[in-house]
């Protein structure tokens, strides 16, 4: 495997872990019933991102797949056209930090696969 790819899927893998932690760290105490059950929901679709990213990184640096590849920066850049806008407000929180680190990770590991050699 090409040193970018190696490093691509280190950094995503670290990135997926951060998001773990932030997932984790972001869970409140239920109130009621009604927040239960959005907490559960934000619980699963977060599971469901870092399961869909997990399998976008294994795809482009195992299988090397050049769809996958494309498919990734497609999904970077979107998820750069929404959470750019909230970064003011992610910095005062602890979990937000942690997203807005996420989210660097996921820059330098895009910048290795776009633009180092064999990628």
């Amino acid at each position: 495997m090409p040193n970018n790819l190696l490093y691509f899927e280190r950094l995503m893998l670290l990135s997926i872990a951060l998001g773990v932690i932030t997932a984790v760290v972001g869970v409140r105490p239920y109130e009621n019933d009604f927040e239960r059950n959005a907490e559960f929901s934000i619980l699963l679709v977060q599971a469901l991102v870092l399961g869909f990213i997990a399998c976008i990184t294994f795809l482009v640096t195992r299988m090397q797949s050049k769809i996958a590849k494309w498919a990734w920066i497609f999904v970077f850049f979107i998820g750069l056209v929404i959470y750019v806008p909230y970064f003011n407000e992610m910095k005062e929180h602890l979990t937000g930090l942690m997203l807005i680190g996420q989210f660097f990770l996921q820059i330098v590991a895009t910048c290795l696969l776009l633009f180092y050699k064999r990628a």
